[in-house]
């Protein structure tokens, strides 16, 4: 039997119950009545749990930048890496069909894509050669790191890498490719886990690494790609210090412009040459200095921009691109209307795109031809005077093309063509009622309440009439006639419609009927000028009044905005930081330099502000070595990096360097190595000293093991805080870690001493008590430099 519960309804609990129906509880009370159950349970963990957030809310400070970038910022560069026969470009051609459904034969330099509304994407496929790795990693915006599942890491991803923490470190995903190779689905995922930590001990923890599981008829499947694709598109990157302090291009198109006599003549001069690519990094201005990496510094002939040949779609409110607008600009690879051969350049005529009709005939009669324009100049005629007209004039048959012949008669019939497919207004407007003095057409009545008109019979009017809105062109009109032109003066705006109406007495009734009105989204109150002056001349003292109460208005209004900007810098932002602040003030920079030549022609900017980052640029160099257009690969890379004031003179430069812990070979002062250092690869020998505790630097003849040490060279001048790496060979690939060493420049004084330990070889010849005289046979010390630009 178990004993039913009675609520009080009398005492103090019973009270109690009744003020918190009244009351309603309240969180304080639950507190107040069980404390513990709102307690820390583990003070370990709810440290953890705050140290995490904290961790995570100072993860978020980055010391701001300036965003100096362009309204219309230049194509987003993505570097393909990785060792031979991993599907660099494989994943390149998939990924260019998953953006333009397009198919893309060979990858041939730079491809440029649209990727959406407001991004275009340049890939470029890396070679497995050290100068193409060093020179991809200065200009990369995005390095897609392709590694073989079925290997692991090589030797390449290893080194560039390291060439990318020297080089400002761009972001950086992995892809694993050959995942269909394993048979083992824990063996393939005990793989997965290996290479993802290895990847982030070597990139940073959380790094991005994406799994390509395997490919169908030759391509990868459709949904991974489109995956890595769609996180491509909405990435956002952060400014490298040196790209954007220096203007560059990357290269997507090279012309020779030498005259051809002078190459007949002397096939190793130098070349003229112009180079096309979108500007990158700061502002450009003309006739600057360039270098191109493996060739040398060169003075810019000419500098001027060009038409976007893949430019962004048009600002409009929709999801995605549709057929039309997603274009590919590849020259080199033969897409984009022009191919590159290795003697010639041709023009793409490609079947299923629709082109203007008048330069397709142009160009196939180009093709046609099977004279030169001499056998044609020889074979001519002159004609002095004309048997039909008998006017004296010369006259040069040298076979003009075939679409040039009766042009006024093929204009004539496309016109009537046009008039015939363009409806005929009058019978849309007045369909086919006759008019009312129409007496021969038949009548019937029907029932005796309707009357039917047949106008086909009648002879006076017809359905197909003449419009008096088409234009005949087969009908002469003198338009420099008088009486043409007295005809059509009163069919404008400004004519004299009537005899007693004229356009401009009727527009001046107009303005002083409807000169006021009032704005009903605003509500403010527009006032014509003669309505103006009729006020002021009828009701001068209302007027007055008028101006104060929009003074007071304008007073309120203006007291009312300071108190809310007051209100919300007390309350808005009560958990704003220092970053904040700044992160506003560099926003409110940003949008000043962007609005300061918004509204100015791009002719004009150009010669205020240079260049600017985004345009499509052609560049015109001269006296360029000719192995440069001889030797000229698509595959590798064509960089033009804008030089400082400074960085084309040449001076000491103190460095501190450091051996790389991978390189087997120990470096030993006075021994050749080639740097990279800036946008060059050059040649020199350093000299390594470290600094004792006196001051003083000491020569050293080896670098020291796991420590850094003191390196002077002469080379060009770099900004200090530069960093650098050196190699001691280029030549093919090796299996050994290439890399020797690396760096960073540190000062560009030429008075730093460097002494060195002296050993005399000779006899005494004179003795004093302590001192000894030796006379010296051979004192060795040799002290030099050179550079030389690779």
């Amino acid at each position: 039997f178990i004993k039913r519960h009675q609520q009080k309804h009398s005492g103090p609990k019973a009270e109690k119950k009744k003020l918190k129906k009244q009351k309603g509880s309240t969180e304080d009370d639950d507190q107040k009545r069980n404390p513990k159950a709102f307690a820390v349970q583990s003070a370990v963990r709810m440290a953890k749990t705050f140290h995490r957030a904290q961790d995570i809310k100072t993860k978020k400070h980055h010391i701001p930048l300036v965003d100096r970038s362009p309204f219309e910022p230049p194509p987003v560069v993505i570097v393909v890496v990785g060792p031979p026969r991993v599907g660099k470009s494989t994943l390149i051609r998939c990924l260019i069909k998953n953006f333009t459904r397009q198919k893309l034969g060979d990858i041939c330099g730079p491809v440029t894509i649209v990727s959406g509304k407001k991004r275009r994407l340049t890939f470029m496929e890396c070679n497995n050669d050290i100068n193409t790795m060093i020179d991809l990693a200065k200009v990369a915006d995005l390095v897609l790191m392709l590694i073989d599942a079925s290997f692991g890491f090589e030797m390449e991803t290893f080194e560039f890498l390291n060439i990318c923490q020297v080089h400002g470190f761009p972001r950086i995903m992995g892809v694993l490719t050959h995942l269909d190779s394993f048979r083992n689905n824990k063996m393939l995922r005990k793989t997965k886990k290996n290479l993802k930590h290895r990847f982030w001990t070597e990139v940073y923890q959380g790094a991005k690494l994406f799994y390509l599981s395997g490919m169908v008829y030759g391509e990868y499947q459709t949904q991974e790609v489109k995956n890595l694709g769609r996180f491509i598109s909405v990435m956002k990157f952060r400014p490298l210090v040196w790209q954007t302090s220096h203007p560059y291009v990357l290269v997507d198109r090279m012309e020779d412009l030498t005259d051809p006599e002078r190459l007949r003549t002397d096939p190793k001069c130098n070349r003229t040459v112009s180079l096309y690519g979108y500007l990158r990094g700061t502002y450009l201005k003309n006739k600057g200095q360039v270098h191109i990496p493996g060739v040398g510094d060169f003075q810019v002939t000419g500098v001027n921009f060009l038409p976007d040949p893949c430019s962004l779609p048009d600002a409009q409110k929709k999801r995605a691109l549709n057929e039309k607008e997603r274009l590919l600009y590849a020259p080199m690879a033969g897409v984009g209307g022009v191919v590159y051969d290795k003697d010639a350049v041709y023009i793409d005529l490609p079947a299923n795109h629709d082109m203007v009709r008048p330069t397709t005939e142009l160009v196939h009669s180009l093709i046609d031809t099977h004279a030169t324009l001499d056998a044609k100049m020889a074979s001519s005629k002159v004609s002095l005077f004309s048997s039909s007209e008998g006017s004296f004039y010369c006259f040069l048959s040298s076979g003009a093309p075939r679409w040039k012949e009766s042009l006024q008669q093929k204009a004539s019939e496309a016109f009537l063509r046009q008039q015939e497919a363009a409806p005929n207004l009058r019978k849309l407007v007045y369909g086919s009622v006759v008019e009312a003095d129409d007496s021969e057409g038949e009548e019937e009545e029907v029932g005796g309440m309707f009357r039917v008109i047949r106008p086909q019979k009648c002879k006076r009017f017809q359905v197909n009439a003449l419009d008096c809105s088409r234009f005949n062109p087969d009908t002469s009109h003198n338009w420099e006639a008088e009486e043409m032109l007295n005809s059509i003066m009163d069919c404008f705006v400004t004519g004299k419609w009537k005899e007693c109406q004229d356009a401009a007495t009727l527009l001046k009734e107009d303005e002083e009927l409807f000169g006021d009105f009032e704005d009903l989204e605003t509500g403010e109150v527009h006032e014509g000028q003669t309505g103006l002056q009729d006020q002021a001349e009828v009701h001068p003292v209302s007027l007055v009044k008028v101006d104060e109460e929009e003074v007071l208005k304008n007073k309120r209004l203006e007291k009312k905005r300071r108190l809310k900007e007051r209100f919300d810098a007390e309350y808005d932002d009560g958990d704003a930081t220092y970053f904040d602040d700044l992160k506003e003030e560099m926003q409110k920079q940003a949008e000043l330099n962007r609005l300061e030549f918004e509204d100015v022609d791009n002719e004009t900017r150009v010669q205020y502000e240079g260049f600017r980052p985004g345009m499509y640029i052609r560049l015109e160099i001269s006296s360029l070595p000719c192995e440069f257009v001889i030797n000229f690969d698509p595959h590798y890379p064509i960089i033009l990096g804008g030089l400082g004031s400074s960085e084309g003179n040449v001076g000491y430069l103190q460095m501190r360097l450091k051996k790389h812990r991978w390189y087997e070979r120990i470096l030993k002062t006075r021994d050749p190595l080639i740097l990279s250092l800036g946008w060059r690869r050059f040649q020199t020998i350093p000299l390594y000293h470290i600094e004792d505790h006196n001051g003083r630097h000491r020569l050293l003849k080896y670098t020291p093991q796991h420590m850094h040490c003191g390196a002077s060279i002469w080379g060009p001048i770099t900004p200090q805080g530069t960093g650098f790496l050196a190699v001691q060979s280029v030549a093919g690939a090796k299996a050994n870690f290439r890399i020797a060493a690396t760096g960073v420049v540190l000062d560009l004084d030429k008075s730093v001493t460097v002494v060195k330990k002296l050993k005399l070889i000779g006899y005494p010849y004179k003795i004093f008590k302590n001192t000894c005289f030796i006379k010296v046979e051979k004192l060795h010390v040799i002290f030099w430099s050179f550079y030389v630009s690779l």
